[in-house]
Formats: C-alpha cells, structure tokens, sequence
C-alpha cells in the first residue's frame, strides 16, 4: 500500500524473512531512508529527525523540487501505516 502525499512517496514493505511479524513490516520512504513498524511506533519523533537529518546531507531532488518539506505529512502517512499495521489480521 502506497501513502504517497505531495513531497513523499511512501509504502509499506513487508521484511521477506518475517512477512506476518508486526514488528518487521516496514514503512519505505522513498528513496531516502526505511523504518520497521517498531521503530515508528517507539519514538516517531526520533524518526522524522533521521529524514531531516538525511534530507539535509543528501539534498535531495523532491526537496529541491518543492524547497521545504512538509514533514507534517509524512507523519500523516506514518500514522497511516501504523494503523493500517494494527489492523491487519494476518500478521502477529
């Protein structure tokens, strides 16, 4: 599932040597950095610092394109995946 938004483009990956562990489903941010469902819901904050951080070395080309990100939205989208994490079923 993608939660792509104006500067993002974000999916979920699910970790192939752990497909229905909760904890290693992953949110991809694309083409910049990935965090496990664990990580995100641990300390989200420290999360988006990491992309800062990184968008700030890297200079990417979606924040040239658009000058300052919007990381409001991309907790938006982390926020969706959590859920969407939570209630999928199939994994434990």
């Amino acid at each position: 599932m993608a939660y792509t938004r104006k500067n993002w483009y974000t999916f979920w990956n699910a970790d192939a040597s752990h497909p229905t562990n909760r904890n290693k489903q992953v949110f991809d941010i694309c083409p910049l950095v990935q965090f496990t469902y664990k990580q995100l819901k641990t300390d989200m904050q420290k999360c988006i610092s990491e992309v800062k951080s990184i968008n700030r070395k890297e200079q990417c080309a979606a924040r040239k394109r658009t000058g300052a990100m919007d990381y409001n939205e991309l907790k938006i989208a982390m926020r969706k995946f959590i859920q969407d994490v939570e209630q999928d079923k199939d994994l434990r």
